[in-house]
């Protein structure tokens, strides 16, 4: 998704042509990756649910069985 986002802008911007495509994903993947653990920091200090079970892969994170904690 990101890289048809970022060609769709190269066509549109004239200033993007020599844009490094790697260098723009990686620092977006890196940027989406450090959202999602804030966001599970967050749901985990100050809402109190619980980590649960999870899977994690390189493309996608599976939690499940996440209680309030008491």
């Amino acid at each position: 998704m990101r890289r048809l986002i970022i060609d769709v802008a190269k066509r549109h911007f004239k200033e993007l042509e020599k844009l490094n495509m790697n260098a723009v994903l990686g620092h977006t993947a890196q940027k989406s990756k450090q959202l999602e653990e804030r966001l599970e920091d967050y749901l985990v200090r100050m809402l109190g649910f619980g980590r649960g079970c999870q899977v994690v892969d390189r493309n996608y994170k599976i939690t499940w069985k996440t209680f309030l904690q008491e």
